[in-house]
């Protein structure tokens, strides 16, 4: 696999991260599978209705990852550059890894319905994956 370039201070789209090109697609793919499974009805845009389509989306997403194998894995939680268990305060956890699970090529961020990474996402997530990976977003297109 290529070595992916870093971009500091924001979180790109996935298929625009260098390095990425030859194991994005089955990712995209599995989201795409995803928004598919659960359309975007107007109602799903009101509280509480788009967190629950959301969690539907990220537990499709994660199955569809994990049934990809190796080099991808789903909801990998770190703190401090270092993974931890799922749920461990202060830790972020990333939608899906590509590589090794210690030292991974990038992470990426799973957003659905109007939803976008916040800079304080962002900077969370910068904090506490491991040094030198890479940082993407999958956004479903509106």
């Amino acid at each position: 696999m290529s070595e992916v370039t870093v971009q500091a201070n924001r979180m790109v789209p996935c298929d625009q991260l260098n390095g990425a090109n030859d194991t994005i697609q089955p990712l995209l793919d599995a989201a795409t599978k995803a928004y598919n499974e659960y359309p975007l009805r107007p109602i799903d845009m009101v509280w509480p209705l788009s967190a629950l389509r959301g969690t539907y989306i990220h537990s499709y997403f994660a199955a569809e990852v994990t049934g990809l194998g190796a080099p991808y894995s789903a909801e990998v939680s770190y703190l401090g550059g270092v993974p931890v268990p799922y749920g461990t305060p202060g830790s972020i956890r990333a939608d899906a890894t590509v590589g090794p699970i210690n030292a991974p090529l990038y992470a990426v961020e799973l957003k659905s319905g109007a939803a976008l990474p916040t800079p304080a996402e962002t900077a969370a997530y910068r904090a506490n994956l491991p040094p030198g990976t890479g940082l993407c977003s999958i956004v479903e297109g509106l």
